[in-house]
């Protein structure tokens, strides 16, 4: 009995650490983020990335959220392994992101084109692609790509 009780402490103590929690609300995971502001990669799906790291924390110039339903609220976990490829109006350069494990992508400063930089995006998963044509200049995804979509978005960024 006593070699198992570190064991079993070990997983109380664990499992009192989760940031996600079950939640079928949360219809592209069935998991939601309550690990609050904790200052990880998995932070926060589905909110304004950009917006909130301008306060503090790593500063990227493309962040978001990737899902396959469009109705997922923030805070819900999206699609782990999704391509994420931006392409520049003019040159044709590209730049490729790729999900975490909560949908997260995020691009920095040494991975981005130069600033004004005009780009389009495709989301590419199993072998398919969703194209925003219409050019970017600002990398705040989920600033636009909400539940409702804002400013012209159709809503969440979407796998195909």
């Amino acid at each position: 009995m006593k070699i198992f009780t570190p064991l079993f402490v070990g997983a109380l103590f664990l499992a009192g650490c989760a940031t996600t929690s079950s939640d079928s609300s949360c219809i592209s995971s069935g998991t939601r983020w309550t690990g609050g502001n904790s200052g990880s990669s998995s932070m926060n799906p589905g909110m304004d990335c950009i917006g909130c790291h301008q306060n503090g924390g790593p500063h990227y110039l493309v962040a978001g959220t990737v899902y396959s339903n469009g109705t997922d609220a923030d805070g819900c976990d999206g699609v782990a392994s999704v391509s994420i490829e931006l392409k520049a109006v003019g040159t044709g350069e590209t730049v490729t992101a790729t999900s975490n494990g909560v949908g997260n992508f995020y691009l920095n400063s040494n991975q981005m084109f130069p600033a004004g930089t005009k780009y389009t995006a495709r989301v590419i998963a199993n072998g398919k692609a969703r194209a925003m044509t219409t050019p970017q200049t600002s990398g705040a995804c989920n600033s636009c790509h909400t539940a409702d979509g804002v400013n012209g978005a159709p809503g969440r960024v979407l796998i195909p």
